[in-house]
């Protein structure tokens, strides 16, 4: 299968395991929609000071506001959405928005004189400004996957962040200050999926038993509430292979 992707590394780690299987031909990363639907901002690509190449290409792609014409380039079986971005904060300068990743952080354009990013806005559950202008952004989003995709080609990955992770043979708690954040994190995701189910009849879903939405200490990227156990990516791969398998049985009795 040919994938695209717009999330983040939980669905990209879907392909982990076993990476011979598939091509994951376009991947989205620490972009959010409401920074990716605004007005873009120039930088210059020798200011992004990351060793990583990657990481400076998502940078770039979040300043440029690229989104919207690698869609129109993009040729996959399949697109896989997530929303665990939306967690990020942003900067903004009137109608302009960055996404506050990691990687802008280490970049050293904060930093630089060059550039006027604007005022930090933290996400919350209740700011209803700044929701009104997911919707809108995410309205976008949809005209443009309809534009290039066939409804049964978008699969969300209802992906949330997890109380608890494996230590070894023992599930443990995460502290209650990060159960606190976890818990508002996701309930902006749950608003954020239902709009966008509500708005996009037709699409798949990749849905995680609670049994296997676990954290794992040992997990390559370390431990972190969206960092789970193998056999989350697993589940999620069969029922991606499920997904495939449908689609193929349906395009042959057509």
């Amino acid at each position: 299968m040919n994938i695209g992707i717009f999330g983040g590394c939980v669905s990209r780690d879907i392909f982990r395991l076993f990476p011979e299987r598939d091509h994951v031909l376009h991947y989205s990363a620490r972009t959010s929609l409401i920074s990716q639907f605004s007005e873009p901002t120039k930088v210059d690509l020798n200011d992004i000071n990351l060793s990583s190449a990657f990481q400076k290409r998502i940078v770039a792609a979040d300043f440029n506001k690229s989104l919207k014409k690698d869609l129109d380039a993009l040729d996959v079986d399949f697109f896989i959405i997530d929303f665990l971005v939306e967690r990020i904060s942003l900067l903004s300068t009137g109608k302009k928005y960055i996404t506050r990743s990691k990687e802008l952080s280490n970049s050293g354009i904060l930093n630089n004189k060059k550039y006027r990013l604007g005022k930090v806005i933290n996400r919350k559950a209740d700011d209803m400004v700044l929701l009104h202008e997911w919707f809108n952004a995410c309205d976008q989003f949809i005209d443009c996957l309809q534009k290039n995709f066939k409804p049964h080609q978008i699969i969300l990955n209802e992906v949330y962040l997890t109380e608890h992770y494996l230590d070894q043979s023992e599930i443990k708690n995460f502290d209650e200050k990060q159960t606190e954040g976890i818990r508002e994190t996701n309930a902006m995701l749950r608003m954020y999926y239902s709009y966008f189910k509500g708005k996009y009849p037709g699409i798949n879903f990749i849905n995680i038993s609670k049994e296997n939405s676990v954290g794992d200490l040992n997990h390559q990227w370390g431990l972190s509430p969206m960092h789970f156990v193998d056999d989350y990516y697993l589940e999620a791969r069969h029922q991606l292979n499920k997904i495939y398998l449908e689609n193929q049985v349906q395009t042959t009795t057509l």
